[in-house]
């Protein structure tokens, strides 16, 4: 068998490919673990902060929840809203988990302020899902997405009364 061997060139650029591979990974793992991060208010916060989303810290709830073993088409709906902020929820169905809702005092772009509510949904202290939601009748319900991304895909409008009805 002859092996190739590789001149001094050509090693030092698999080493420095090799290298920025290792760093991009570990950067974009630690981002990932950022941005999920719903431990704590503090953290919670920030990461609405982040979105655009700018809310009371003093409104701040938390409701016990359970997502269905079975979804129905309210459930198909509402995760389909989580898929485009990249959660999927039917990765953890039948798990008990915990909703927090805050008090939105200000969108970046708003310039029809309205009655608004965040909602995080954490399992294990990791963000899984969750939504920015218009407390009107028949209000809108928005992916947690950048506001400026917003107006880069189709949104999904939902009806929140009927999600909280079945499985308020």
């Amino acid at each position: 068998m002859k092996y190739k061997v590789l001149g001094r060139k050509s090693l030092a650029v698999v080493l420095l490919l090799l290298i920025l591979s290792i760093l991009f990974i570990s950067k974009v793992s630690s981002l990932s673990d950022i941005k999920a991060n719903g431990s704590s208010r503090k953290a919670r916060i920030a990461f609405l902060k982040d979105l655009g989303c700018f809310v009371n810290p003093e409104s701040e709830t938390e409701k016990k929840i359970e997502i269905p073993d079975e979804f129905s088409d309210v459930y198909l709906n509402y995760n389909e809203i989580q898929k485009q902020a990249g959660f999927d929820l039917s990765l953890y169905k039948g798990s008990k988990c915990s909703l927090f809702s805050f008090e939105v005092n200000e969108l970046s772009d708003d310039e029809n302020p309205q009655y608004m509510r965040a909602n995080l949904i954490v399992y294990k202290g990791r963000i899984i899902g969750g939504d920015i939601s218009s407390c009107e009748i028949d209000g809108e319900m928005f992916p947690l997405i950048r506001r400026d991304e917003k107006a880069k895909i189709r949104q999904v409008y939902f009806n929140p009364t009927q999600f909280a009805e079945k499985y308020g």
